[in-house]
């Protein structure tokens, strides 16, 4: 997720954006109503809401957001967000913005009001505080996100139609760090990644890319790793043979272990321990 603009705006008879703000851009975009009373136009469909409220509105849709009230406070973020999942999907964010108000004759909705009042608190924050400004905003967007996809979720009677994909996207990470906790365990052992992915239950090809989505390398690369730093301590701190060591750290034979430990090391096994034998 990044975070192309943020902005507090303040609309009255005397501003410029008194007859309205908006447009169409390709990011998604949280829209906090924050005083005032306000009508937004999005999707063919009017939403009326008094401070405190919050809309959604997803990537390349229309909007235009009107005061209906002498003066009106409003803040704005814009995301661009790496995958069709992060940001509700239009029929969620459709749900969501007919009943976007977040005042306290919903309670239900304390936690949201709460974590949106901490956006715009973080986006205002000072120093010493101020260098760590965008982490702290996206930290507060991200658990706002969550709250309203929970919230919708259960609304919806968290059974059908779960378009709040990050449930199903933390139960693929929850299931990708087990597979990476096996690989950290049985590293030496004989591991396919076929049999990683069918323990995940998941397809071989969207284990593969969701794990490199998850870590930035492959499954094969991330074993890969895990057995050759093995084989370095090995070779640094004992006296094993590389025979020993390359069965010890989970390669096939020691030829396929010399062959590829060359071509990362640029050197033999056994000129390597020569180099970084570990002395005390």
């Amino acid at each position: 997720m990044k975070i192309r603009k943020i902005e507090l705006v303040e609309m009255n008879r005397s501003s410029p954006v008194q007859n309205g703000s908006g447009g169409i851009h390709p990011y998604h975009e949280i829209l906090s109503v924050l005083e005032g009373k306000v009508r937004l136009h999005w999707m063919g469909e009017r939403f009326e809401a008094a401070a405190p409220a919050l809309f959604l509105i997803p990537a390349n849709t229309p909007h235009l957001l009107l005061p209906l009230s002498e003066s009106c406070r409003f803040g704005f973020v814009e995301l661009e967000v790496e995958g069709e999942f992060e940001f509700p999907s239009i029929s969620a964010s459709t749900d969501w913005n007919q009943t976007g108000v977040l005042n306290e004759a919903r309670p239900e909705c304390a936690p949201i009001r709460t974590a949106n009042g901490q956006l715009w608190d973080s986006s205002q924050i000072a120093p010493p505080y101020s260098a760590i400004r965008s982490e702290l905003v996206e930290y507060d967007i991200n658990k706002l996100l969550l709250l309203i996809r929970h919230y919708s979720w259960v609304c919806r009677g968290g059974t059908r139609d779960r378009p709040q994909t990050a449930y199903v996207r933390t139960e693929t990470r929850e299931r990708l760090q087990e597979a990476m906790r096996r690989m950290e365990a049985c590293y030496h052992q004989p591991l396919s990644i076929r049999d990683l992915a069918i323990a995940a239950n998941m397809e071989n090809n969207y284990f593969i890319r969701a794990f490199r989505s998850l870590c930035g390398k492959t499954p094969l690369q991330y074993l890969h790793e895990l057995r050759f730093s093995a084989a370095l301590c090995y070779l640094s701190t004992t006296a094993m043979s590389v025979q020993r060591i390359a069965e010890a750290s989970g390669f096939q034979s020691i030829h396929y272990f010399s062959r590829f430990f060359k071509q990362r090391y640029g050197v033999s096994p056994a000129v390597w321990r020569k180099e970084n034998k570990f002395t005390a």
